[in-house]
């Protein structure tokens, strides 16, 4: 149990192990429920078994934004990922697709979507405040 969990904290950096979602509690039961008993599993994540079916129940559902998230990707690869969430939730309106700009950030976030930004440069001041001189 606490080497998926470890697994888990590797893949994403953000998981405190001893405090996973039931839903990562879910994958590491049906991972270990062939060598241990599922009632054993459930008590030693304290999970009850209802929450463990409905979470079951929310895994086997299909992805409704699975087709989105393939064109928000590839808008973003087109773009050189240059384009953020506002300016990909543009081209979808420009292609017809009718979804709300926090739907597009919150996909990009989950499928990790990157977003370069260009940095400027600064410019050269000569009026830049020099050490050795008075203040």
């Amino acid at each position: 149990m606490v080497e998926r969990e470890l697994d888990l904290v590797k893949e994403d950096a953000g998981v405190i192990p001893g405090k996973l979602s039931n839903l990562n509690k879910t994958c590491i039961i049906d991972q270990l429920r062939a060598r241990l008993p599922v009632v054993m599993l459930l008590e030693v994540c304290g999970m009850s078994a209802s929450s463990y079916q409905y979470c079951r129940g929310v895994l086997d559902r299909p992805d409704t934004y699975a087709k989105l998230a393939e064109q928000i990707k590839k808008i973003s690869a087109d773009s050189g990922c240059t384009y953020g969430s506002a300016r990909i939730w543009l081209q979808l309106k420009r292609l017809g697709v009718s979804v709300s700009e926090k739907v597009v950030r919150r996909l990009m976030k989950q499928h990790r979507i990157p977003v370069f930004y260009a940095h400027r440069k600064r410019r050269y001041s000569s009026y830049e405040r020099d050490e050795s001189g008075p203040r």
